[in-house]
């Protein structure tokens, strides 16, 4: 099993592609990380490293949450 800080890290030293969409939902969550955790995010940041804790996570799923809800982006039910 992979260690959590290389999920989502191509193996190899492969480029992981990401879509449009998924670099716009990237940039969405390194600007909820960085401003739980008032610092600077880059794609290699380890959210626990940088001295977050559990309460952190808490912050931080529910700024996510009730910002895409917000938007409509994220979670949205289709009720047609």
């Amino acid at each position: 099993m992979a260690p959590a800080s290389k999920f989502g890290q191509a193996a190899d030293a492969e480029s992981l592609q990401l879509t449009d969409e998924e670099n716009q939902m990237r940039d969405q969550l390194k600007a909820a990380w960085a401003g739980i955790l008032n610092t600077d995010i880059a794609d290699d940041t380890d959210f626990f490293k940088s001295g977050a804790g559990s309460m952190h996570v808490v912050r931080y799923a529910r700024s996510y949450l009730c910002r895409s809800a917000a938007s409509g982006s994220f979670f949205a039910v289709d009720k047609g």
